[in-house]
């Protein structure tokens, strides 16, 4: 009745749980990368069989089980996840096909206590046997007329018994008379309580299956997650230093031709000025009258013949100034799209002497 519920309840456990995948866990982390069955098979030189196969969770289509260990191993440590939960996870039943096919070539079973136990039981028992016949011999011989012709109908079989069972069976022999029937019935009773014991139910080894297969998805999806995350941050701070080193460099163009418009402002300007010297008057300076008028805020540099600073600040919008001074002036407005200049009552068009909202110009 225990047996039937475990099986039950072991039925029940297959039937909600989901086998783990090692191979997909590996295919997810492969698509995850964006890697191909080719690149992959390009990295750690395994044929895209053999891939497609383990992907599968197909082991029958795989070499020994120390092959899918090393397999297992290399493929993890590609996709930069832990292989120990992984190998933790491989099915017992693929290594032990594989630990049983190397038992038959070689033809040396594997020792344990169970069969170390019956080998020696077996072995004692032959060694009782082989007494017997040898005491039933010995009486047959010194009762029978003709012994030569009893001895030749009987066939005695020595048997060659091991190193490792030697000693118990030596150690029996002494006692083999006395002792036969109850030594040979003890072993057999042994035998037969070691073969009705019945495996433990397998419903906790279930759970630590599930509980294993848990934690390997769990340590595969933290590791998935912390390379997106580390990524994104990565991306994240290259295009912002990029864009940092973009706009720095686009301000320091911008100066520099701002500079140099300047620069060649000022030069133009002295040049003007050196080739046009004042024009001499009966000794007395000609003076001349401008008017300026700021319909917006603007500043305004104006100099004299003998480079005397006439003007120089910033004019609000509303305001008239009023200058004279020895001609040719020279005078520099920014923002003159919003300032009207008079020269001896007439008014000049800047618009002509204006670069980038800032107007030069020498009057005469």
């Amino acid at each position: 009745m225990d047996n039937q519920t475990d099986n039950q309840v072991a039925d029940e456990g297959v039937a909600v749980a989901q086998p783990f995948s090692i191979g997909g866990a590996l295919r997810e982390a492969r698509e995850q990368l964006g890697l191909s069955v080719a690149d992959v098979a390009n990295r750690i030189k395994f044929a895209p069989r053999q891939i497609e196969a383990m992907e599968a969770d197909d082991f029958a289509h795989l070499p020994e089980a120390t092959f899918v260990r090393g397999f297992v191993r290399s493929y993890a440590r590609l996709l930069e996840i832990d292989p120990t939960p992984l190998l933790a996870a491989l099915p017992q039943t693929h290594l032990q096909a594989a630990a049983v096919s190397e038992s038959k070539q070689v033809e040396v079973p594997f020792p344990s206590v169970l069969t170390s136990r019956r080998s020696n039981i077996a072995w004692l028992a032959g060694g009782l046997v082989i007494a017997l016949v040898l005491i039933v011999f010995s009486r047959m011989h010194d009762s029978a007329p003709e012994p030569a012709k009893i001895a030749a109908q009987t066939n005695v079989e020595v048997l060659e018994l091991p190193a490792a069972a030697s000693a118990p069976v030596a150690a029996a022999l002494p006692s083999a008379q006395e002792v036969a029937p109850a030594v040979v019935a003890k072993p057999v009773a042994q035998d037969t309580s070691l073969m009705m014991k019945t495996p433990p139910a397998p419903g906790a080894d279930k759970k630590e299956q599930l509980a294993k297969e848990k934690m390997i998805k769990e340590q595969v999806a933290q590791d998935l997650a912390a390379k997106k995350v580390a990524a994104k941050v990565a991306a994240k701070e290259q295009a912002a230093q990029e864009q940092m080193l973009k706009e720095q460099a686009a301000k320091e163009r911008a100066a520099k031709k701002q500079l140099a418009k300047e620069q060649l402002a000022k030069e133009q300007l002295a040049k003007e000025q050196a080739a046009k010297p004042p024009k001499p008057g009966n000794g007395v300076a000609e003076l001349a009258a401008l008017r300026l008028v700021f319909d917006e805020d603007s500043w305004v540099d104006v100099k004299d013949a003998s480079g005397k600073i006439m003007l120089s600040k910033m004019n609000h919008a509303g305001s008239l100034v009023r200058l004279s001074g020895t001609a040719p002036i020279s005078v520099v407005i920014g923002h003159a799209s919003g300032v009207h200049l008079f020269y001896n009552g007439k008014e000049i068009n800047l618009v002509p002497h204006t670069s980038v909202e800032v107007a030069r110009l020498v009057l005469e």
